[in-house]
């Protein structure tokens, strides 16, 4: 059975918030991170992934835990959309990181990244419904995007 590429996004509301737990899957590779976001880098992102074609400026969006977050410090999650080749298809970067305060050396840290290949389809409505969240505040909700080669 081929393993299906997919990016599972969970939302908890934390005070003005968003701590989003991501996991992924790729071609064997998995991975899971937590991260902090504020509504409006979200609500951001989100719009940006629904240009058609995307942007040459690639949409990306990155967090880290909520310290690490007000000092600029690593990258707990970090996603990177861009098209992938002429046909339509489309890739995500998935980055994935242990916080830092979790080791003693920054050798220490787990990382993996990752790219998921999906369709514009599969992005547009992925993007519909993170904005969805982001502006119901429906944390809780978990969103789901699964690859598509084409």
């Amino acid at each position: 059975m081929e393993d299906v590429e997919e990016i599972r996004i969970t939302f908890e509301r934390w005070d003005r918030m968003w701590k989003l737990i991501v996991f992924a899957k790729a071609n064997g590779y998995r991975g899971t991170g937590e991260g902090f976001f504020t509504p409006e880098e979200l609500a951001a992102f989100a719009g940006s992934l629904s240009a058609c074609p995307l942007p040459v400026e690639a949409p990306a969006v990155s967090g880290g835990s909520q310290w690490e977050k007000s000092s600029g410090d690593a990258e707990t999650i970090g996603i990177t959309v861009f098209p992938l080749g002429t046909r339509g298809q489309v890739a995500i970067q998935v980055r994935l990181a242990t916080e830092m305060w979790d080791v003693v050396d920054a050798r220490e840290q787990h990382v993996v990244r990752l790219i998921v290949r999906t369709t514009y389809q599969r992005l547009g409505t992925f993007a519909a419904e993170l904005r969805s969240v982001v502006d119901g505040g429906l944390g809780g909700s978990e969103l789901v995007l699964t690859g598509e080669m084409l």
